[in-house]
């Protein structure tokens, strides 16, 4: 699967959803007051250019421990079972995008953490799990690319005023709406050359 299709999704598709998002909010005058970023941009630029230099290190160090960790907590809850549980919160929606259940924690770790983690993890499923197939690869990459860090993402965009409903609810409507455009355009697709192998 090549980087700049997933790059050049993900731009496009930040770029549907917000320009969407300003269409409908602009049509039936909501969310229309004015915010104020200048706390936001003050804290920024306190920032010293040892703290900008320094700062992407520490990050890289965290994101590893915390990787880390993520796989000993995975062994952990298969063991005790309490991974099944997790899976299925996640269910309905895989079984809606017909993605393999058996990666939906990597995918529920992905949705709340960020990429990062849950990248971790699907790629270790991918090395893992030998019922995983192209598709379900191809679907669960791009659904992460649209839904992910639910936690950290809302908490940063409701420091600025935003409406934590359409933040998540309307995120994952949307993610879910391009994933079920996606699989129609790769069935018709492959309907139309069976030969064609998956990227």
């Amino acid at each position: 699967m090549e980087y700049w299709k997933i790059i050049l999704f993900r731009i496009i598709s930040a770029i549907i959803f917000s320009s969407l998002l300003t269409s409908i909010f602009s049509f039936f005058n909501l969310f229309q007051e004015k915010i104020s970023v200048i706390n936001i941009i003050t804290v920024m630029g306190e920032n010293s250019i040892q703290d900008i230099f320094i700062g992407p290190f520490i990050l890289c160090l965290e994101i590893g421990v915390i990787i880390i960790l993520l796989h000993r907590l995975v062994f952990i809850l298969k063991k005790w079972g309490v991974i099944v549980y997790l899976e299925k919160s996640l269910s309905p929606i895989t079984r809606i995008l017909k993605i393999n259940k058996d990666i939906s924690f990597s995918l529920l770790i992905g949705v709340l953490l960020g990429i990062s983690y849950g990248g971790a993890l699907l790629k270790k499923d991918f090395q893992e799990k030998s019922n995983i197939s192209k598709e379900d690869k191809k679907k669960s990459i791009y659904f992460l690319n649209l839904m992910h860090s639910i936690i950290e993402d809302t908490a940063l965009v409701l420091l600025i005023g935003a409406n934590i409903f359409i933040v998540v609810i309307g995120r994952l409507l949307f993610s879910i709406s391009v994933l079920l455009m996606l699989n129609f355009y790769w069935a018709h697709s492959i309907q139309k050359n069976p030969t064609k192998s998956s990227n």
